[in-house]
């Protein structure tokens, strides 16, 4: 999977890429708020395109977020107005399972 993945990838670009994901595999139970599909379209807009990296890494790790960023607005159209409460909603309880769970000393 990872062969078919750098294709195209200069070596800086592959070390970059490799990097994140082993720090995405050691941050325990850390949550990593950005980057993630769905922030990256709300706020990847706001970073600097001068190098390509930001823009590699989005689309490297990020393969499938167009269907999320369409199954999100489609579940905030379903719900109307209370879509972005239900939104919010959801996100806190997903990650209050790793807020609240017993921590390994």
């Amino acid at each position: 999977r990872q062969g078919s993945s750098v294709l195209g990838l200069s070596m800086e670009e592959i070390k970059v890429l490799r990097r994140v994901r082993e720090e995405n595999e050691r941050r325990g139970g850390f949550i990593r708020i950005f980057p993630t599909p769905l922030t990256w379209d709300l706020y990847g807009s706001f970073l600097e395109h001068k190098t390509s990296m930001n823009y590699m890494l989005a689309t490297r790790l990020f393969q499938d977020r167009g269907k999320m960023k369409r199954d999100f607005i489609a579940g905030r159209s379903r719900a109307g107005l209370n879509g972005r409460l239900d939104a919010r909603l959801e996100a806190v309880d997903s990650h209050a399972l790793f807020y609240e769970r017993k921590l390994v000393s």
